[in-house]
């Protein structure tokens, strides 16, 4: 999870991406200006809560694996408690 201090760079993170975007940076197909990041890996990639849908997408700087990873918030949650109760 992300720390209080990543927490407060989200929005700009958000709007780094969107500028990155634009500019023709990032393919359109790899990211959306709909999704914000809110968990980060240290690497630049992210998972992001979609505004519009309450999907979670991932978003991977290389476009690797970028796409839906979940239905809902709800349901990203779930697996994450999984996965540390399974630990």
């Amino acid at each position: 999870m992300a720390s209080l201090c990543c927490i407060a760079r989200q929005p700009r993170e958000h709007e780094e991406l969107n500028e990155l975007q634009e500019s023709g940076d990032i393919p359109p197909d790899n990211w959306n200006s709909d999704w914000f990041p809110f968990t980060e890996n240290g690497g630049g990639n992210y998972m992001c809560l979609s505004q519009k849908t309450s999907e979670i997408f991932y978003y991977d700087k290389y476009g690797a694996s970028t796409g839906q990873k979940f239905d809902s918030f709800d349901s990203w949650l779930k697996d994450l408690y999984d996965g540390y109760e399974a630990l």
